[in-house]
């Protein structure tokens, strides 16, 4: 929970604190200010409540064999919690490459056709409900599962969540955007220069 927190501020700051004409992880500065600003708030809860909860397992354990199943019970939570909101960053609708989506009616329209969007994204937005639902609830029952298999299945699921969050809104930033735009064409030119060119017929 801290790490995501560290990692929803990190995104947010990267976001806000950018000028007219520089590129953030979103896109041109000023696209993700709203989405930033949410970000900023909800990771200023998460480290304060992943700080305490981090002192209290300091304090006790969770390896103790006298240890309660409190424990347990808020990891099945937090995966559950990660489930739904994977499921509401899904997008439902989607739309040809040559339409866009109406936020109201949900048509995907163009200057000469419109019709009702497709939603592809449903059955996933359900699928990602019930399988987090479904590892919760095997979190709580399985009384005999190792601390540290129940703490890579809650890293997992959370981290995977906020990634997927940061990917729909602000972005995952990176130190240095110039050096992996460089890495990136330097790959792409060199992947060309191996495919062998056709010659004449």
């Amino acid at each position: 929970m801290v790490a995501i927190a560290g990692l929803f501020l990190w995104s947010a700051w990267d976001e806000v604190n950018c000028v007219a004409g520089e590129m953030t992880s979103s896109g041109p500065c000023g696209i993700g200010l709203t989405s930033g600003g949410t970000l900023a708030v909800v990771g200023i809860g998460l480290l304060l409540i992943g700080g305490i909860v981090l002192f209290r397992g300091l304090r006790r354990p969770i390896g103790d064999r006298d240890a309660g199943d409190g424990w347990r019970i808020g990891q099945a939570v937090v995966v559950m919690v990660s489930g739904a909101v994977l499921a509401l960053m899904i997008p439902r609708y989607a739309c040809p490459a040559d339409t866009t989506l109406s936020p109201v009616f949900h048509y995907c329209v163009n200057p000469t056709h419109n019709s009702p969007a497709p939603s592809p994204g449903l059955p996933w937005k359900f699928a990602a409900v019930g399988v987090g639902i479904a590892i919760g609830v095997l979190l709580i029952r399985w009384r005999s599962m190792p601390w540290w298999l129940a703490s890579i299945v809650v890293v997992a699921a959370s981290l995977g969540s906020a990634s997927y969050v940061l990917w729909r809104t602000t972005g995952i930033p990176v130190i240095d955007r110039s050096y992996v735009s460089r890495v990136v064409v330097f790959t792409v030119e060199s992947l060309t220069a191996l495919v062998p060119r056709a010659g004449p017929a």
